[in-house]
């Protein structure tokens, strides 16, 4: 059985002030962190958001770009390849999906689903762009890739599962993405 089954996890969204004294940044959020932990166990906020998933949700620590993930509310498996200030772009079998942290678990997807709907447009070719899938040949293997958005003349290369792991590829290292493994002759 597993031992997740049957949790949901709860996501409060609250806004707290507080006032504190500090002469920079680090002590200001220290003591900020601090102030909020008294308040909130003494005088919690009447006005508050939430959200209720099904399941355990990611933390910011482990939802990176290249993450195979669990979209609760589409009820479809994804792939996230960017993140924004407060929204993470994922893609799903339904297209690119922009949602909050609060309805990410978890996914599985075996590479050959995720190609089939996340591989370039046939019409797009010879092309390469933010969202597709493909396989990045490093030294002497092929690793499977996601592409973020472009930026200062680099194209993110994120490694599905790689825990944020990347590649900033040139528009000349784009040549080294294939859409499938070769096969060896043998």
């Amino acid at each position: 059985m597993n031992q997740n089954q049957g949790v949901k996890s709860v996501t409060l969204s609250l806004e707290v002030t507080v006032q504190v004294n500090g002469d920079d940044m680090e002590q200001l959020l220290a003591a900020a962190k601090q102030e909020v932990a008294e308040k909130i166990q003494t005088d919690f906020p009447r006005h508050f958001t939430y959200s209720i998933t099904d399941g355990v949700v990611l933390s910011c620590e482990e939802a990176k770009p290249g993450k195979i993930v669990f979209v609760t509310d589409l009820k479809l498996h994804g792939v996230i390849n960017g993140i924004n200030k407060s929204t993470y772009s994922v893609i799903t079998p339904q297209g690119r999906y922009n949602c909050k942290l609060a309805v990410l678990t978890d996914g599985e997807l075996a590479i050959e689903e995720l190609l089939s709907f996340a591989s370039r447009d046939e019409e797009l070719k010879p092309e390469w762009f933010d969202g597709d899938v493909g396989f990045l040949k490093y030294r002497d293997e092929y690793i499977p890739v996601i592409l973020g958005k472009k930026k200062s003349g680099k194209t993110p290369a994120y490694i599905i599962n790689g825990n944020g792991k990347r590649f900033n590829l040139s528009d000349a290292h784009l040549k080294h993405l294939v859409d499938t493994v070769p096969v060896s002759p043998e």
